[in-house]
């Protein structure tokens, strides 16, 4: 049923349209709403995050993300045994072979002399990635030397790392019985030194690093002998975590012996890892190369490789980032964590270890290590850094002669340009599938380059906006300490992006508060909130970082208190961004919720009013911060007098809030009044009970049925939650005073508490307490002394017993939402993203296309129609469960909506069939108006009861229970005590052009209007009759004027642009009788048509004083309808008639019983009647036996 084929005619259809524009542009100046505006292009409604879900985290569970435990390597024994000038019984060497050992070729020099200069050129390689530690050498040692050396450096390690680095050159293989090879005290034969007393000297935690020939038998004999495989009861811990072990090939290769290579090619690898990559490359390309470069100018490679601004720091700086993006890609995140995050001198060897398994494999030996990692030496990025060395190379020659001081500097290496362009187009674009971009490490190397900082730092943001996982895998990369030492920065252009970071971070992980806190980070987020020419998005994240600092962390809220945050969040109150407005409430919430101090200094600056002024705010949200604020603003008892008045002031706030339109602001509006019930409880008790002695006078509960009556059900439960906390206070209490003596129970009494509501002619609207669900009541009712009263009270009554399985501690509040915590989940989210930028492939997104082209379509094929001069006439009948009380179509899928006494039903009338059934969940009112909203966007059905509520449900055409409820609200609270003797009930005027909802009833003389948007009452104004109202209807014309139908006859017509003492602007008084309905005439803009309850039917002109059009249709007229594109009014009579009209009196058509034949057409009298929006097509439904007859004209 999609419309889109037929493009000619789309066209041809909007030509015609635009032509009748231009004619009826002289009959109204303003085109109507409902003309120009078709369904599609109408704006959503109630499309607030909390409508479509529970106000609750999804996410409860702890993040994981942080290294488990840190460590680092503290010790480092260097044993070498290369007994220089004699080879090994069991090493056939080749001629020329590889001599040098840490680049130094030992046949230069004095064995002694080589022995001891390699010694020292290793640790300074090693000491140039953890420069701290212990080193200590023992060359060509024996058993007792190497056995003193790892006692030594456990000892001073104590649970820290000690490394142990084993050069094997000079002494036969390993034996397969656990032992490497030392020397003897006169170097004349080879001891053996058992890996078991090895491993018990070095002990746990530690490294291995075993350069040697075969060293893969030391790997076996650790994993068969010493591991977890081993039966040997008394075995040591040699886990992958406690010993981490390198060895330089398997357990049956020899170690590379080409006289090109080093003869410690692995530790080399290892220890000095540019060099080896820089002559490796070269010796690999030689042939491609210019002759000019060869590997005497790998030396000669201006730069440190600490200097990253110098070309050879910049190589190292290229390879740490490559060879971390590899491992990144390749190895689990915890594992990654453990090797390349816990400790530096294990992330330079495992990085290091990377390039060692990618060179040595080319000459057929395969270092291995524990834990095993992946095969990675054929990863794709090492031909990014193949890429790099290769213009490196090609520059450097010119380098070389060039003359210039800085050129070296000037010509840097494009890799992390490349790089962060295809991170900025993976974002763009989005991930192909799930994992995270390959570049994420890359783009953390990029933060240590102050030139390329703020564009990291952007990448950075843009990526973790993406949401909750993403925020994670930035943060198990590695990115934290790096921007947590940025706070210190002084650079301004900086600071937006950090708060967007930091946003993110304390969103996913509120653990985060201690590093805050710690060295007055949080400053960084104070002077950010106070500085009014930041843009009001990133003040308002600042504002939620430091309320989440500040949570419940009394470090935190103690700085906060001695800083200025709490005036500079009261002068942000009156900001004009809405977001900002709500996060300094839940900032100053956070900040003296349990810390009294902070409240005083509130009330100093009187916080609790200037608060109590977001409560009239326009958005929803806003308010229902500004009550949880003063919700935690609540004094303790026994702080005096002036508490108790500033405890009583924020009650009466609170109760003029309590009938809010919307759920999310009622919800803490009974959370802070639970507070206040806690905090007050002796005064509470004491008003209730004087209040009981009157109710039981006058035999009611009228005051508490009216707390208990909210529409919302989660609302409603934790409304009866508290008030029966506060029954069995006053119970308990009564009880008291008759159990114990007179003189006690006097002396525990106390002053009546003014802000408790306790008299009938002050009551509190419906709808005043209420929390999230109630699997979420956290705590509930509290009672003193428990323990010190007489075992007599203890079993009162089973009630008593209830009442105390539901009691909390007194110092939390009685019950607590999770709107904060709610509303901190956002951040975790997308937040650069408009609704718009969904994506095109999602259901609702392809639902939403599908509804907008049938509605096109529907529209287009409709709007031109006219009664046609012959016809025939089709009934359906639908036998509804009960009575049907009002009916309406969906303006262009085929079904309609039936209301009855307590709920609705949903027909297909091109199936016949009845699709479902709901309840509408409110026994004692009577639906009486229906609406469909939100038509091709997730769709919802506005229902009105007789008792003055109005609910909103989504989900409808789902299979039950799937229908859920979106938000409900008493738009006439004055209605829920009415019996139902009035006829026409609750009346609803939907203006979704507008996003406006007018109310009204035939029992209240008051017409609300309610903002959908900002979910408040905008307007209200009397009907200015004594008569009951019967119908309500407003001109799409203008927009501006209200139309109210009485029972007596009379039309009162309301400006709503004036004041509500003047804004009636004109009446018609020539009905005689009921008015049954009135409805706006859309073929004439300005004219209106009435009918009543005689059968008389007019119309209006909105411009005259009288009627235009008048006449008589049938006697006894129950309902009425006008069709909005057609000239034609429906008719029922309560005789069993139908009947069809045009505007000017002409008959259509007559509609009654035939009793001529057995299969005559048979109707009821009908109760309510409904057109179609568009199809010549209505529905009407009996009370006499439930029926529904649908009739197509065609």
């Amino acid at each position: 049923m999609i419309f889109g084929d037929n493009v000619d005619e789309v066209a041809q259809i909007a030509e015609v349209f635009q032509v009748q524009l231009s004619k009826n542009s002289e009959k109204c100046t303003t085109f109507p709403a409902e003309e120009l505006v078709e369904e599609w292009e109408l704006p959503t409604h109630f499309n607030q995050s909390y409508n479509f879900g529970d106000i609750y985290p999804s996410h409860n569970e702890q993040a994981q993300w942080r290294i488990k435990e840190r460590m680092k390597t503290n010790g480092v024994a260097l044993v070498l045994c290369l007994n220089i000038g004699v080879d090994p019984p069991d090493v056939m060497k080749t001629s020329p072979c590889a001599r040098t050992e840490c680049w130094i070729d030992p046949q230069t020099m004095a064995p002694q002399k080589a022995l001891e200069l390699i010694g020292q050129t290793l640790q300074k390689h090693y000491e140039r990635w953890q420069p701290r530690a212990r080193y200590k050498q023992v060359l060509d040692p024996t058993v007792e030397e190497v056995k003193k050396l790892c006692a030594s450096l456990r000892r001073n390690a104590k649970e820290e790392r000690v490394l142990f680095h084993y050069n094997g050159h000079g002494v036969p293989k390993p034996t397969s019985n656990g032992e490497i090879w030392v020397f003897n005290k006169n170097y004349t034969q080879y001891i053996p030194l058992s890996l078991y007393d090895l491993h018990s000297w070095m002990g746990t935690p530690s490294i291995y690093v075993f350069d040697c020939n075969c060293a893969g038998i030391i790997m076996k004999y650790f994993d068969q002998h010493l591991g977890s495989s081993s039966s040997d009861s008394n075995k040591l811990d040699v886990s992958e975590k406690a010993a981490v072990r390198l060895a330089a090939c398997g357990e049956n290769q020899m170690l590379p012996m080409s006289p090109d290579l080093p003869a410690d090619l692995f530790t080399s690898c290892l220890t000095t890892p540019i060099k080896v990559a820089l002559k490796w490359f070269v010796k690999q390309n030689a042939q491609k190369f210019n002759p000019a470069i060869n590997e005497d100018l790998i030396d000669k490679i201006p730069g440190h490789l600490t200097d990253r601004k110098s070309m050879l720091g910049e190589l190292n700086w290229v390879f740490t980032a490559i060879t971390d993006t590899i491992a990144w890609n390749c190895l689990p995140t915890e594992l990654f964590q453990r090797l390349f995050r816990q400790d530096l001198m294990l992330a330079s060897l495992f990085r290091n270890f990377l390039l060692a398994e990618r060179i040595m494999k080319a000459y057929n030996c395969e270092p291995m290590s524990v834990p095993v990692l992946p095969p990675m030496h054929m990863h794709p990025f090492w031909q990014a850094w193949d890429t790099t060395l290769d213009l490196c190379f090609s520059k450097l020659p010119h380098i070389l002669d060039s003359r210039e001081p800085n050129a070296a500097s000037q010509n840097k290496v494009s890799f992390f340009n490349e790089q962060s362009q295809a991170f900025m187009m993976w974002l763009k674009f989005g991930p192909i599938n799930k994992n995270p971009p390959d570049q994420l490490p890359i783009v953390l190397q990029v933060l240590l380059s102050q030139g390329q900082r703020i564009r990291a730092l952007d990448l950075l943001a843009q990526f973790m906006d993406l949401g909750r996982e993403s925020v994670l895998c930035a943060l198990r990369v590695g990115i934290f300490p790096y921007v947590l030492k940025l706070l210190q920065s002084s650079v301004p252009e900086i600071r937006p992006f950090l708060v967007v970071i930091w946003a993110k971070i304390i969103a996913v992980d509120q653990s985060v508060q201690a590093e805050l806190t710690r060295d007055d980070n949080h400053n960084f987020f104070l002077s950010f909130l106070s500085d009014s020419t930041v843009h009001p998005r990133h003040r308002t994240m600042a504002a939620f970082i430091i309320s989440k600092i500040v949570n419940s962390y009394k470090v935190a809220q103690d700085a906060a208190y001695k800083s200025s945050v709490i005036d500079d969040c009261l002068t942000e109150l009156e900001h004009e961004d809405p977001k900002l407005r709500q996060w300094v409430c839940f900032c100053l919430a956070k900040i003296w919720d349990g810390h009294n101090d902070a409240r005083w200094r509130g009330v100093r600056d009187s916080a609790h009013e200037k608060i109590g002024s977001l409560l009239k705010d326009k958005c929803s949200e806003v308010r229902a911060a500004a009550v949880y604020a003063l919700g935690t603003f609540v004094l303790p008892s026994g702080s005096g007098d002036h508490a108790a008045k500033v405890n009583q002031n924020i009650a009466m706030k609170l109760i003029k809030s309590a009938n809010d339109c919307s759920t999310l602001v009622r919800k803490e509006v009974t959370c802070s009044l639970s507070n206040i019930v806690l905090q007050c409880e002796n005064q509470i008790v004491s008003a209730c009970k004087s209040q009981m002695i009157e109710e039981r006078t006058l035999g009611s509960k009228r005051q508490l049925k009216s707390t208990e009556a909210d529409p919302f059900n989660e609302v409603e439960v934790i409304a009866k939650t508290v008030v029966k906390y506060v029954e069995s206070k006053v119970d308990m209490s009564s009880l008291l005073s008759f159990t114990l003596p007179r003189s006690i129970s006097k002396g525990s009494s106390s002053p009546n508490f003014s802000s408790a509501p306790s008299s009938p002619s002050n009551k509190p609207p419906s709808g005043m307490l209420h929390v999230p669900s109630e699997s979420n009541i956290q705590g509930t009712i509290s009672e003193e002394n428990h323990k010190n009263r007489p075992s007599t009270l203890r079993s009162v009554s089973s009630h008593s017993k209830t009442s105390q399985s539901l009691m909390a501690d007194k110092e939390n509040r009685l019950i607590k939402t999770k709107y904060f915590e709610w509303a901190s989940e956002k951040f975790a989210l997308t937040l650069n993203r408009t609704p718009t930028d969904s994506d095109p492939d999602s259901d609702i997104s392809m639902q939403t296309t599908y509804r907008k082209s049938l509605a096109h379509k529907v529209r287009s094929d409709c709007r031109w129609q006219k009664f046609p001069d012959s016809y025939h006439l089709e009934q359906t009948t639908y036998r509804n469960l009960k009575c049907p009380t009002v009916l309406n179509f969906h303006p262009f899928e085929p079904y309609f909506v039936c209301g009855d006494d307590d709920g609705f039903s949903i027909y297909n009338w091109e199936t016949s069939t009845r699709f479902a059934q709901f309840s509408n969940q409110r026994p004692r009112g009577r639906i009486s108006a229906l609406q469909f909203v939100n038509c091709c966007y997730r769709p919802m059905i506005m229902v009105g009861s007789n008792d003055g509520c109005i609910k909103l449900w989504r989900n409808y055409m789902l299979d039950d229970p799937s229908i859920k409820l979106v938000t409900a609200w008493n738009a006439l609270p004055e209605l829920f005590d009415q019996r139902r003797h009035y006829r026409a009930g609750l009346q609803i005027k939907w203006e979704p052009h507008r996003s406006k909802v007018i109310c009204g009833a035939d029992s209240s003389r008051i017409v609300r209007i309610f903002d959908v948007n900002i979910e408040k009452m905008c307007q209200e104004f009397s009907t200015q009759s004594e008569s009951a109202l019967t119908s309500i209807e407003s001109d799409a014309c203008n927009r501006n004027l209200i139309f109210c139908a009485y029972e007596d006859g009379v039309i009162n017509i309301f400006d709503r642009r004036e004041k509500p003492a003047s804004c009636k602007v004109n009446t018609y008084r020539e009905h005689k009788g009921r008015i049954v309905g009135i409805k706006l005439q859309h073929r004439e803009k300005s004219h209106i048509v009435t009918a009543d309850q005689m059968g008389i039917v007019k119309v209006w002109d909105q411009r005259l004083k009288t009627a235009q059009t008048t006449f008589k249709t049938v006697d006894s007229v129950t309902s009425f309808d006008v069709h909005r594109l057609v000239d034609m009014i429906v008719v029922g009579s309560s005789q069993q008639i139908i009947h069809i009209t045009k505007h000017n009196g002409e008959t259509l058509k007559v509609i009654k019983n035939n009793n001529e034949g057995f299969l005559s057409q048979k109707i009821s009298a009908p109760h309510c009647l409904a057109f179609h929006p568009n199809y010549m097509k209505f529905a009407a439904g009996s009370r006499m036996d439930n029926f529904v007859n649908v009739y197509t004209i065609k």
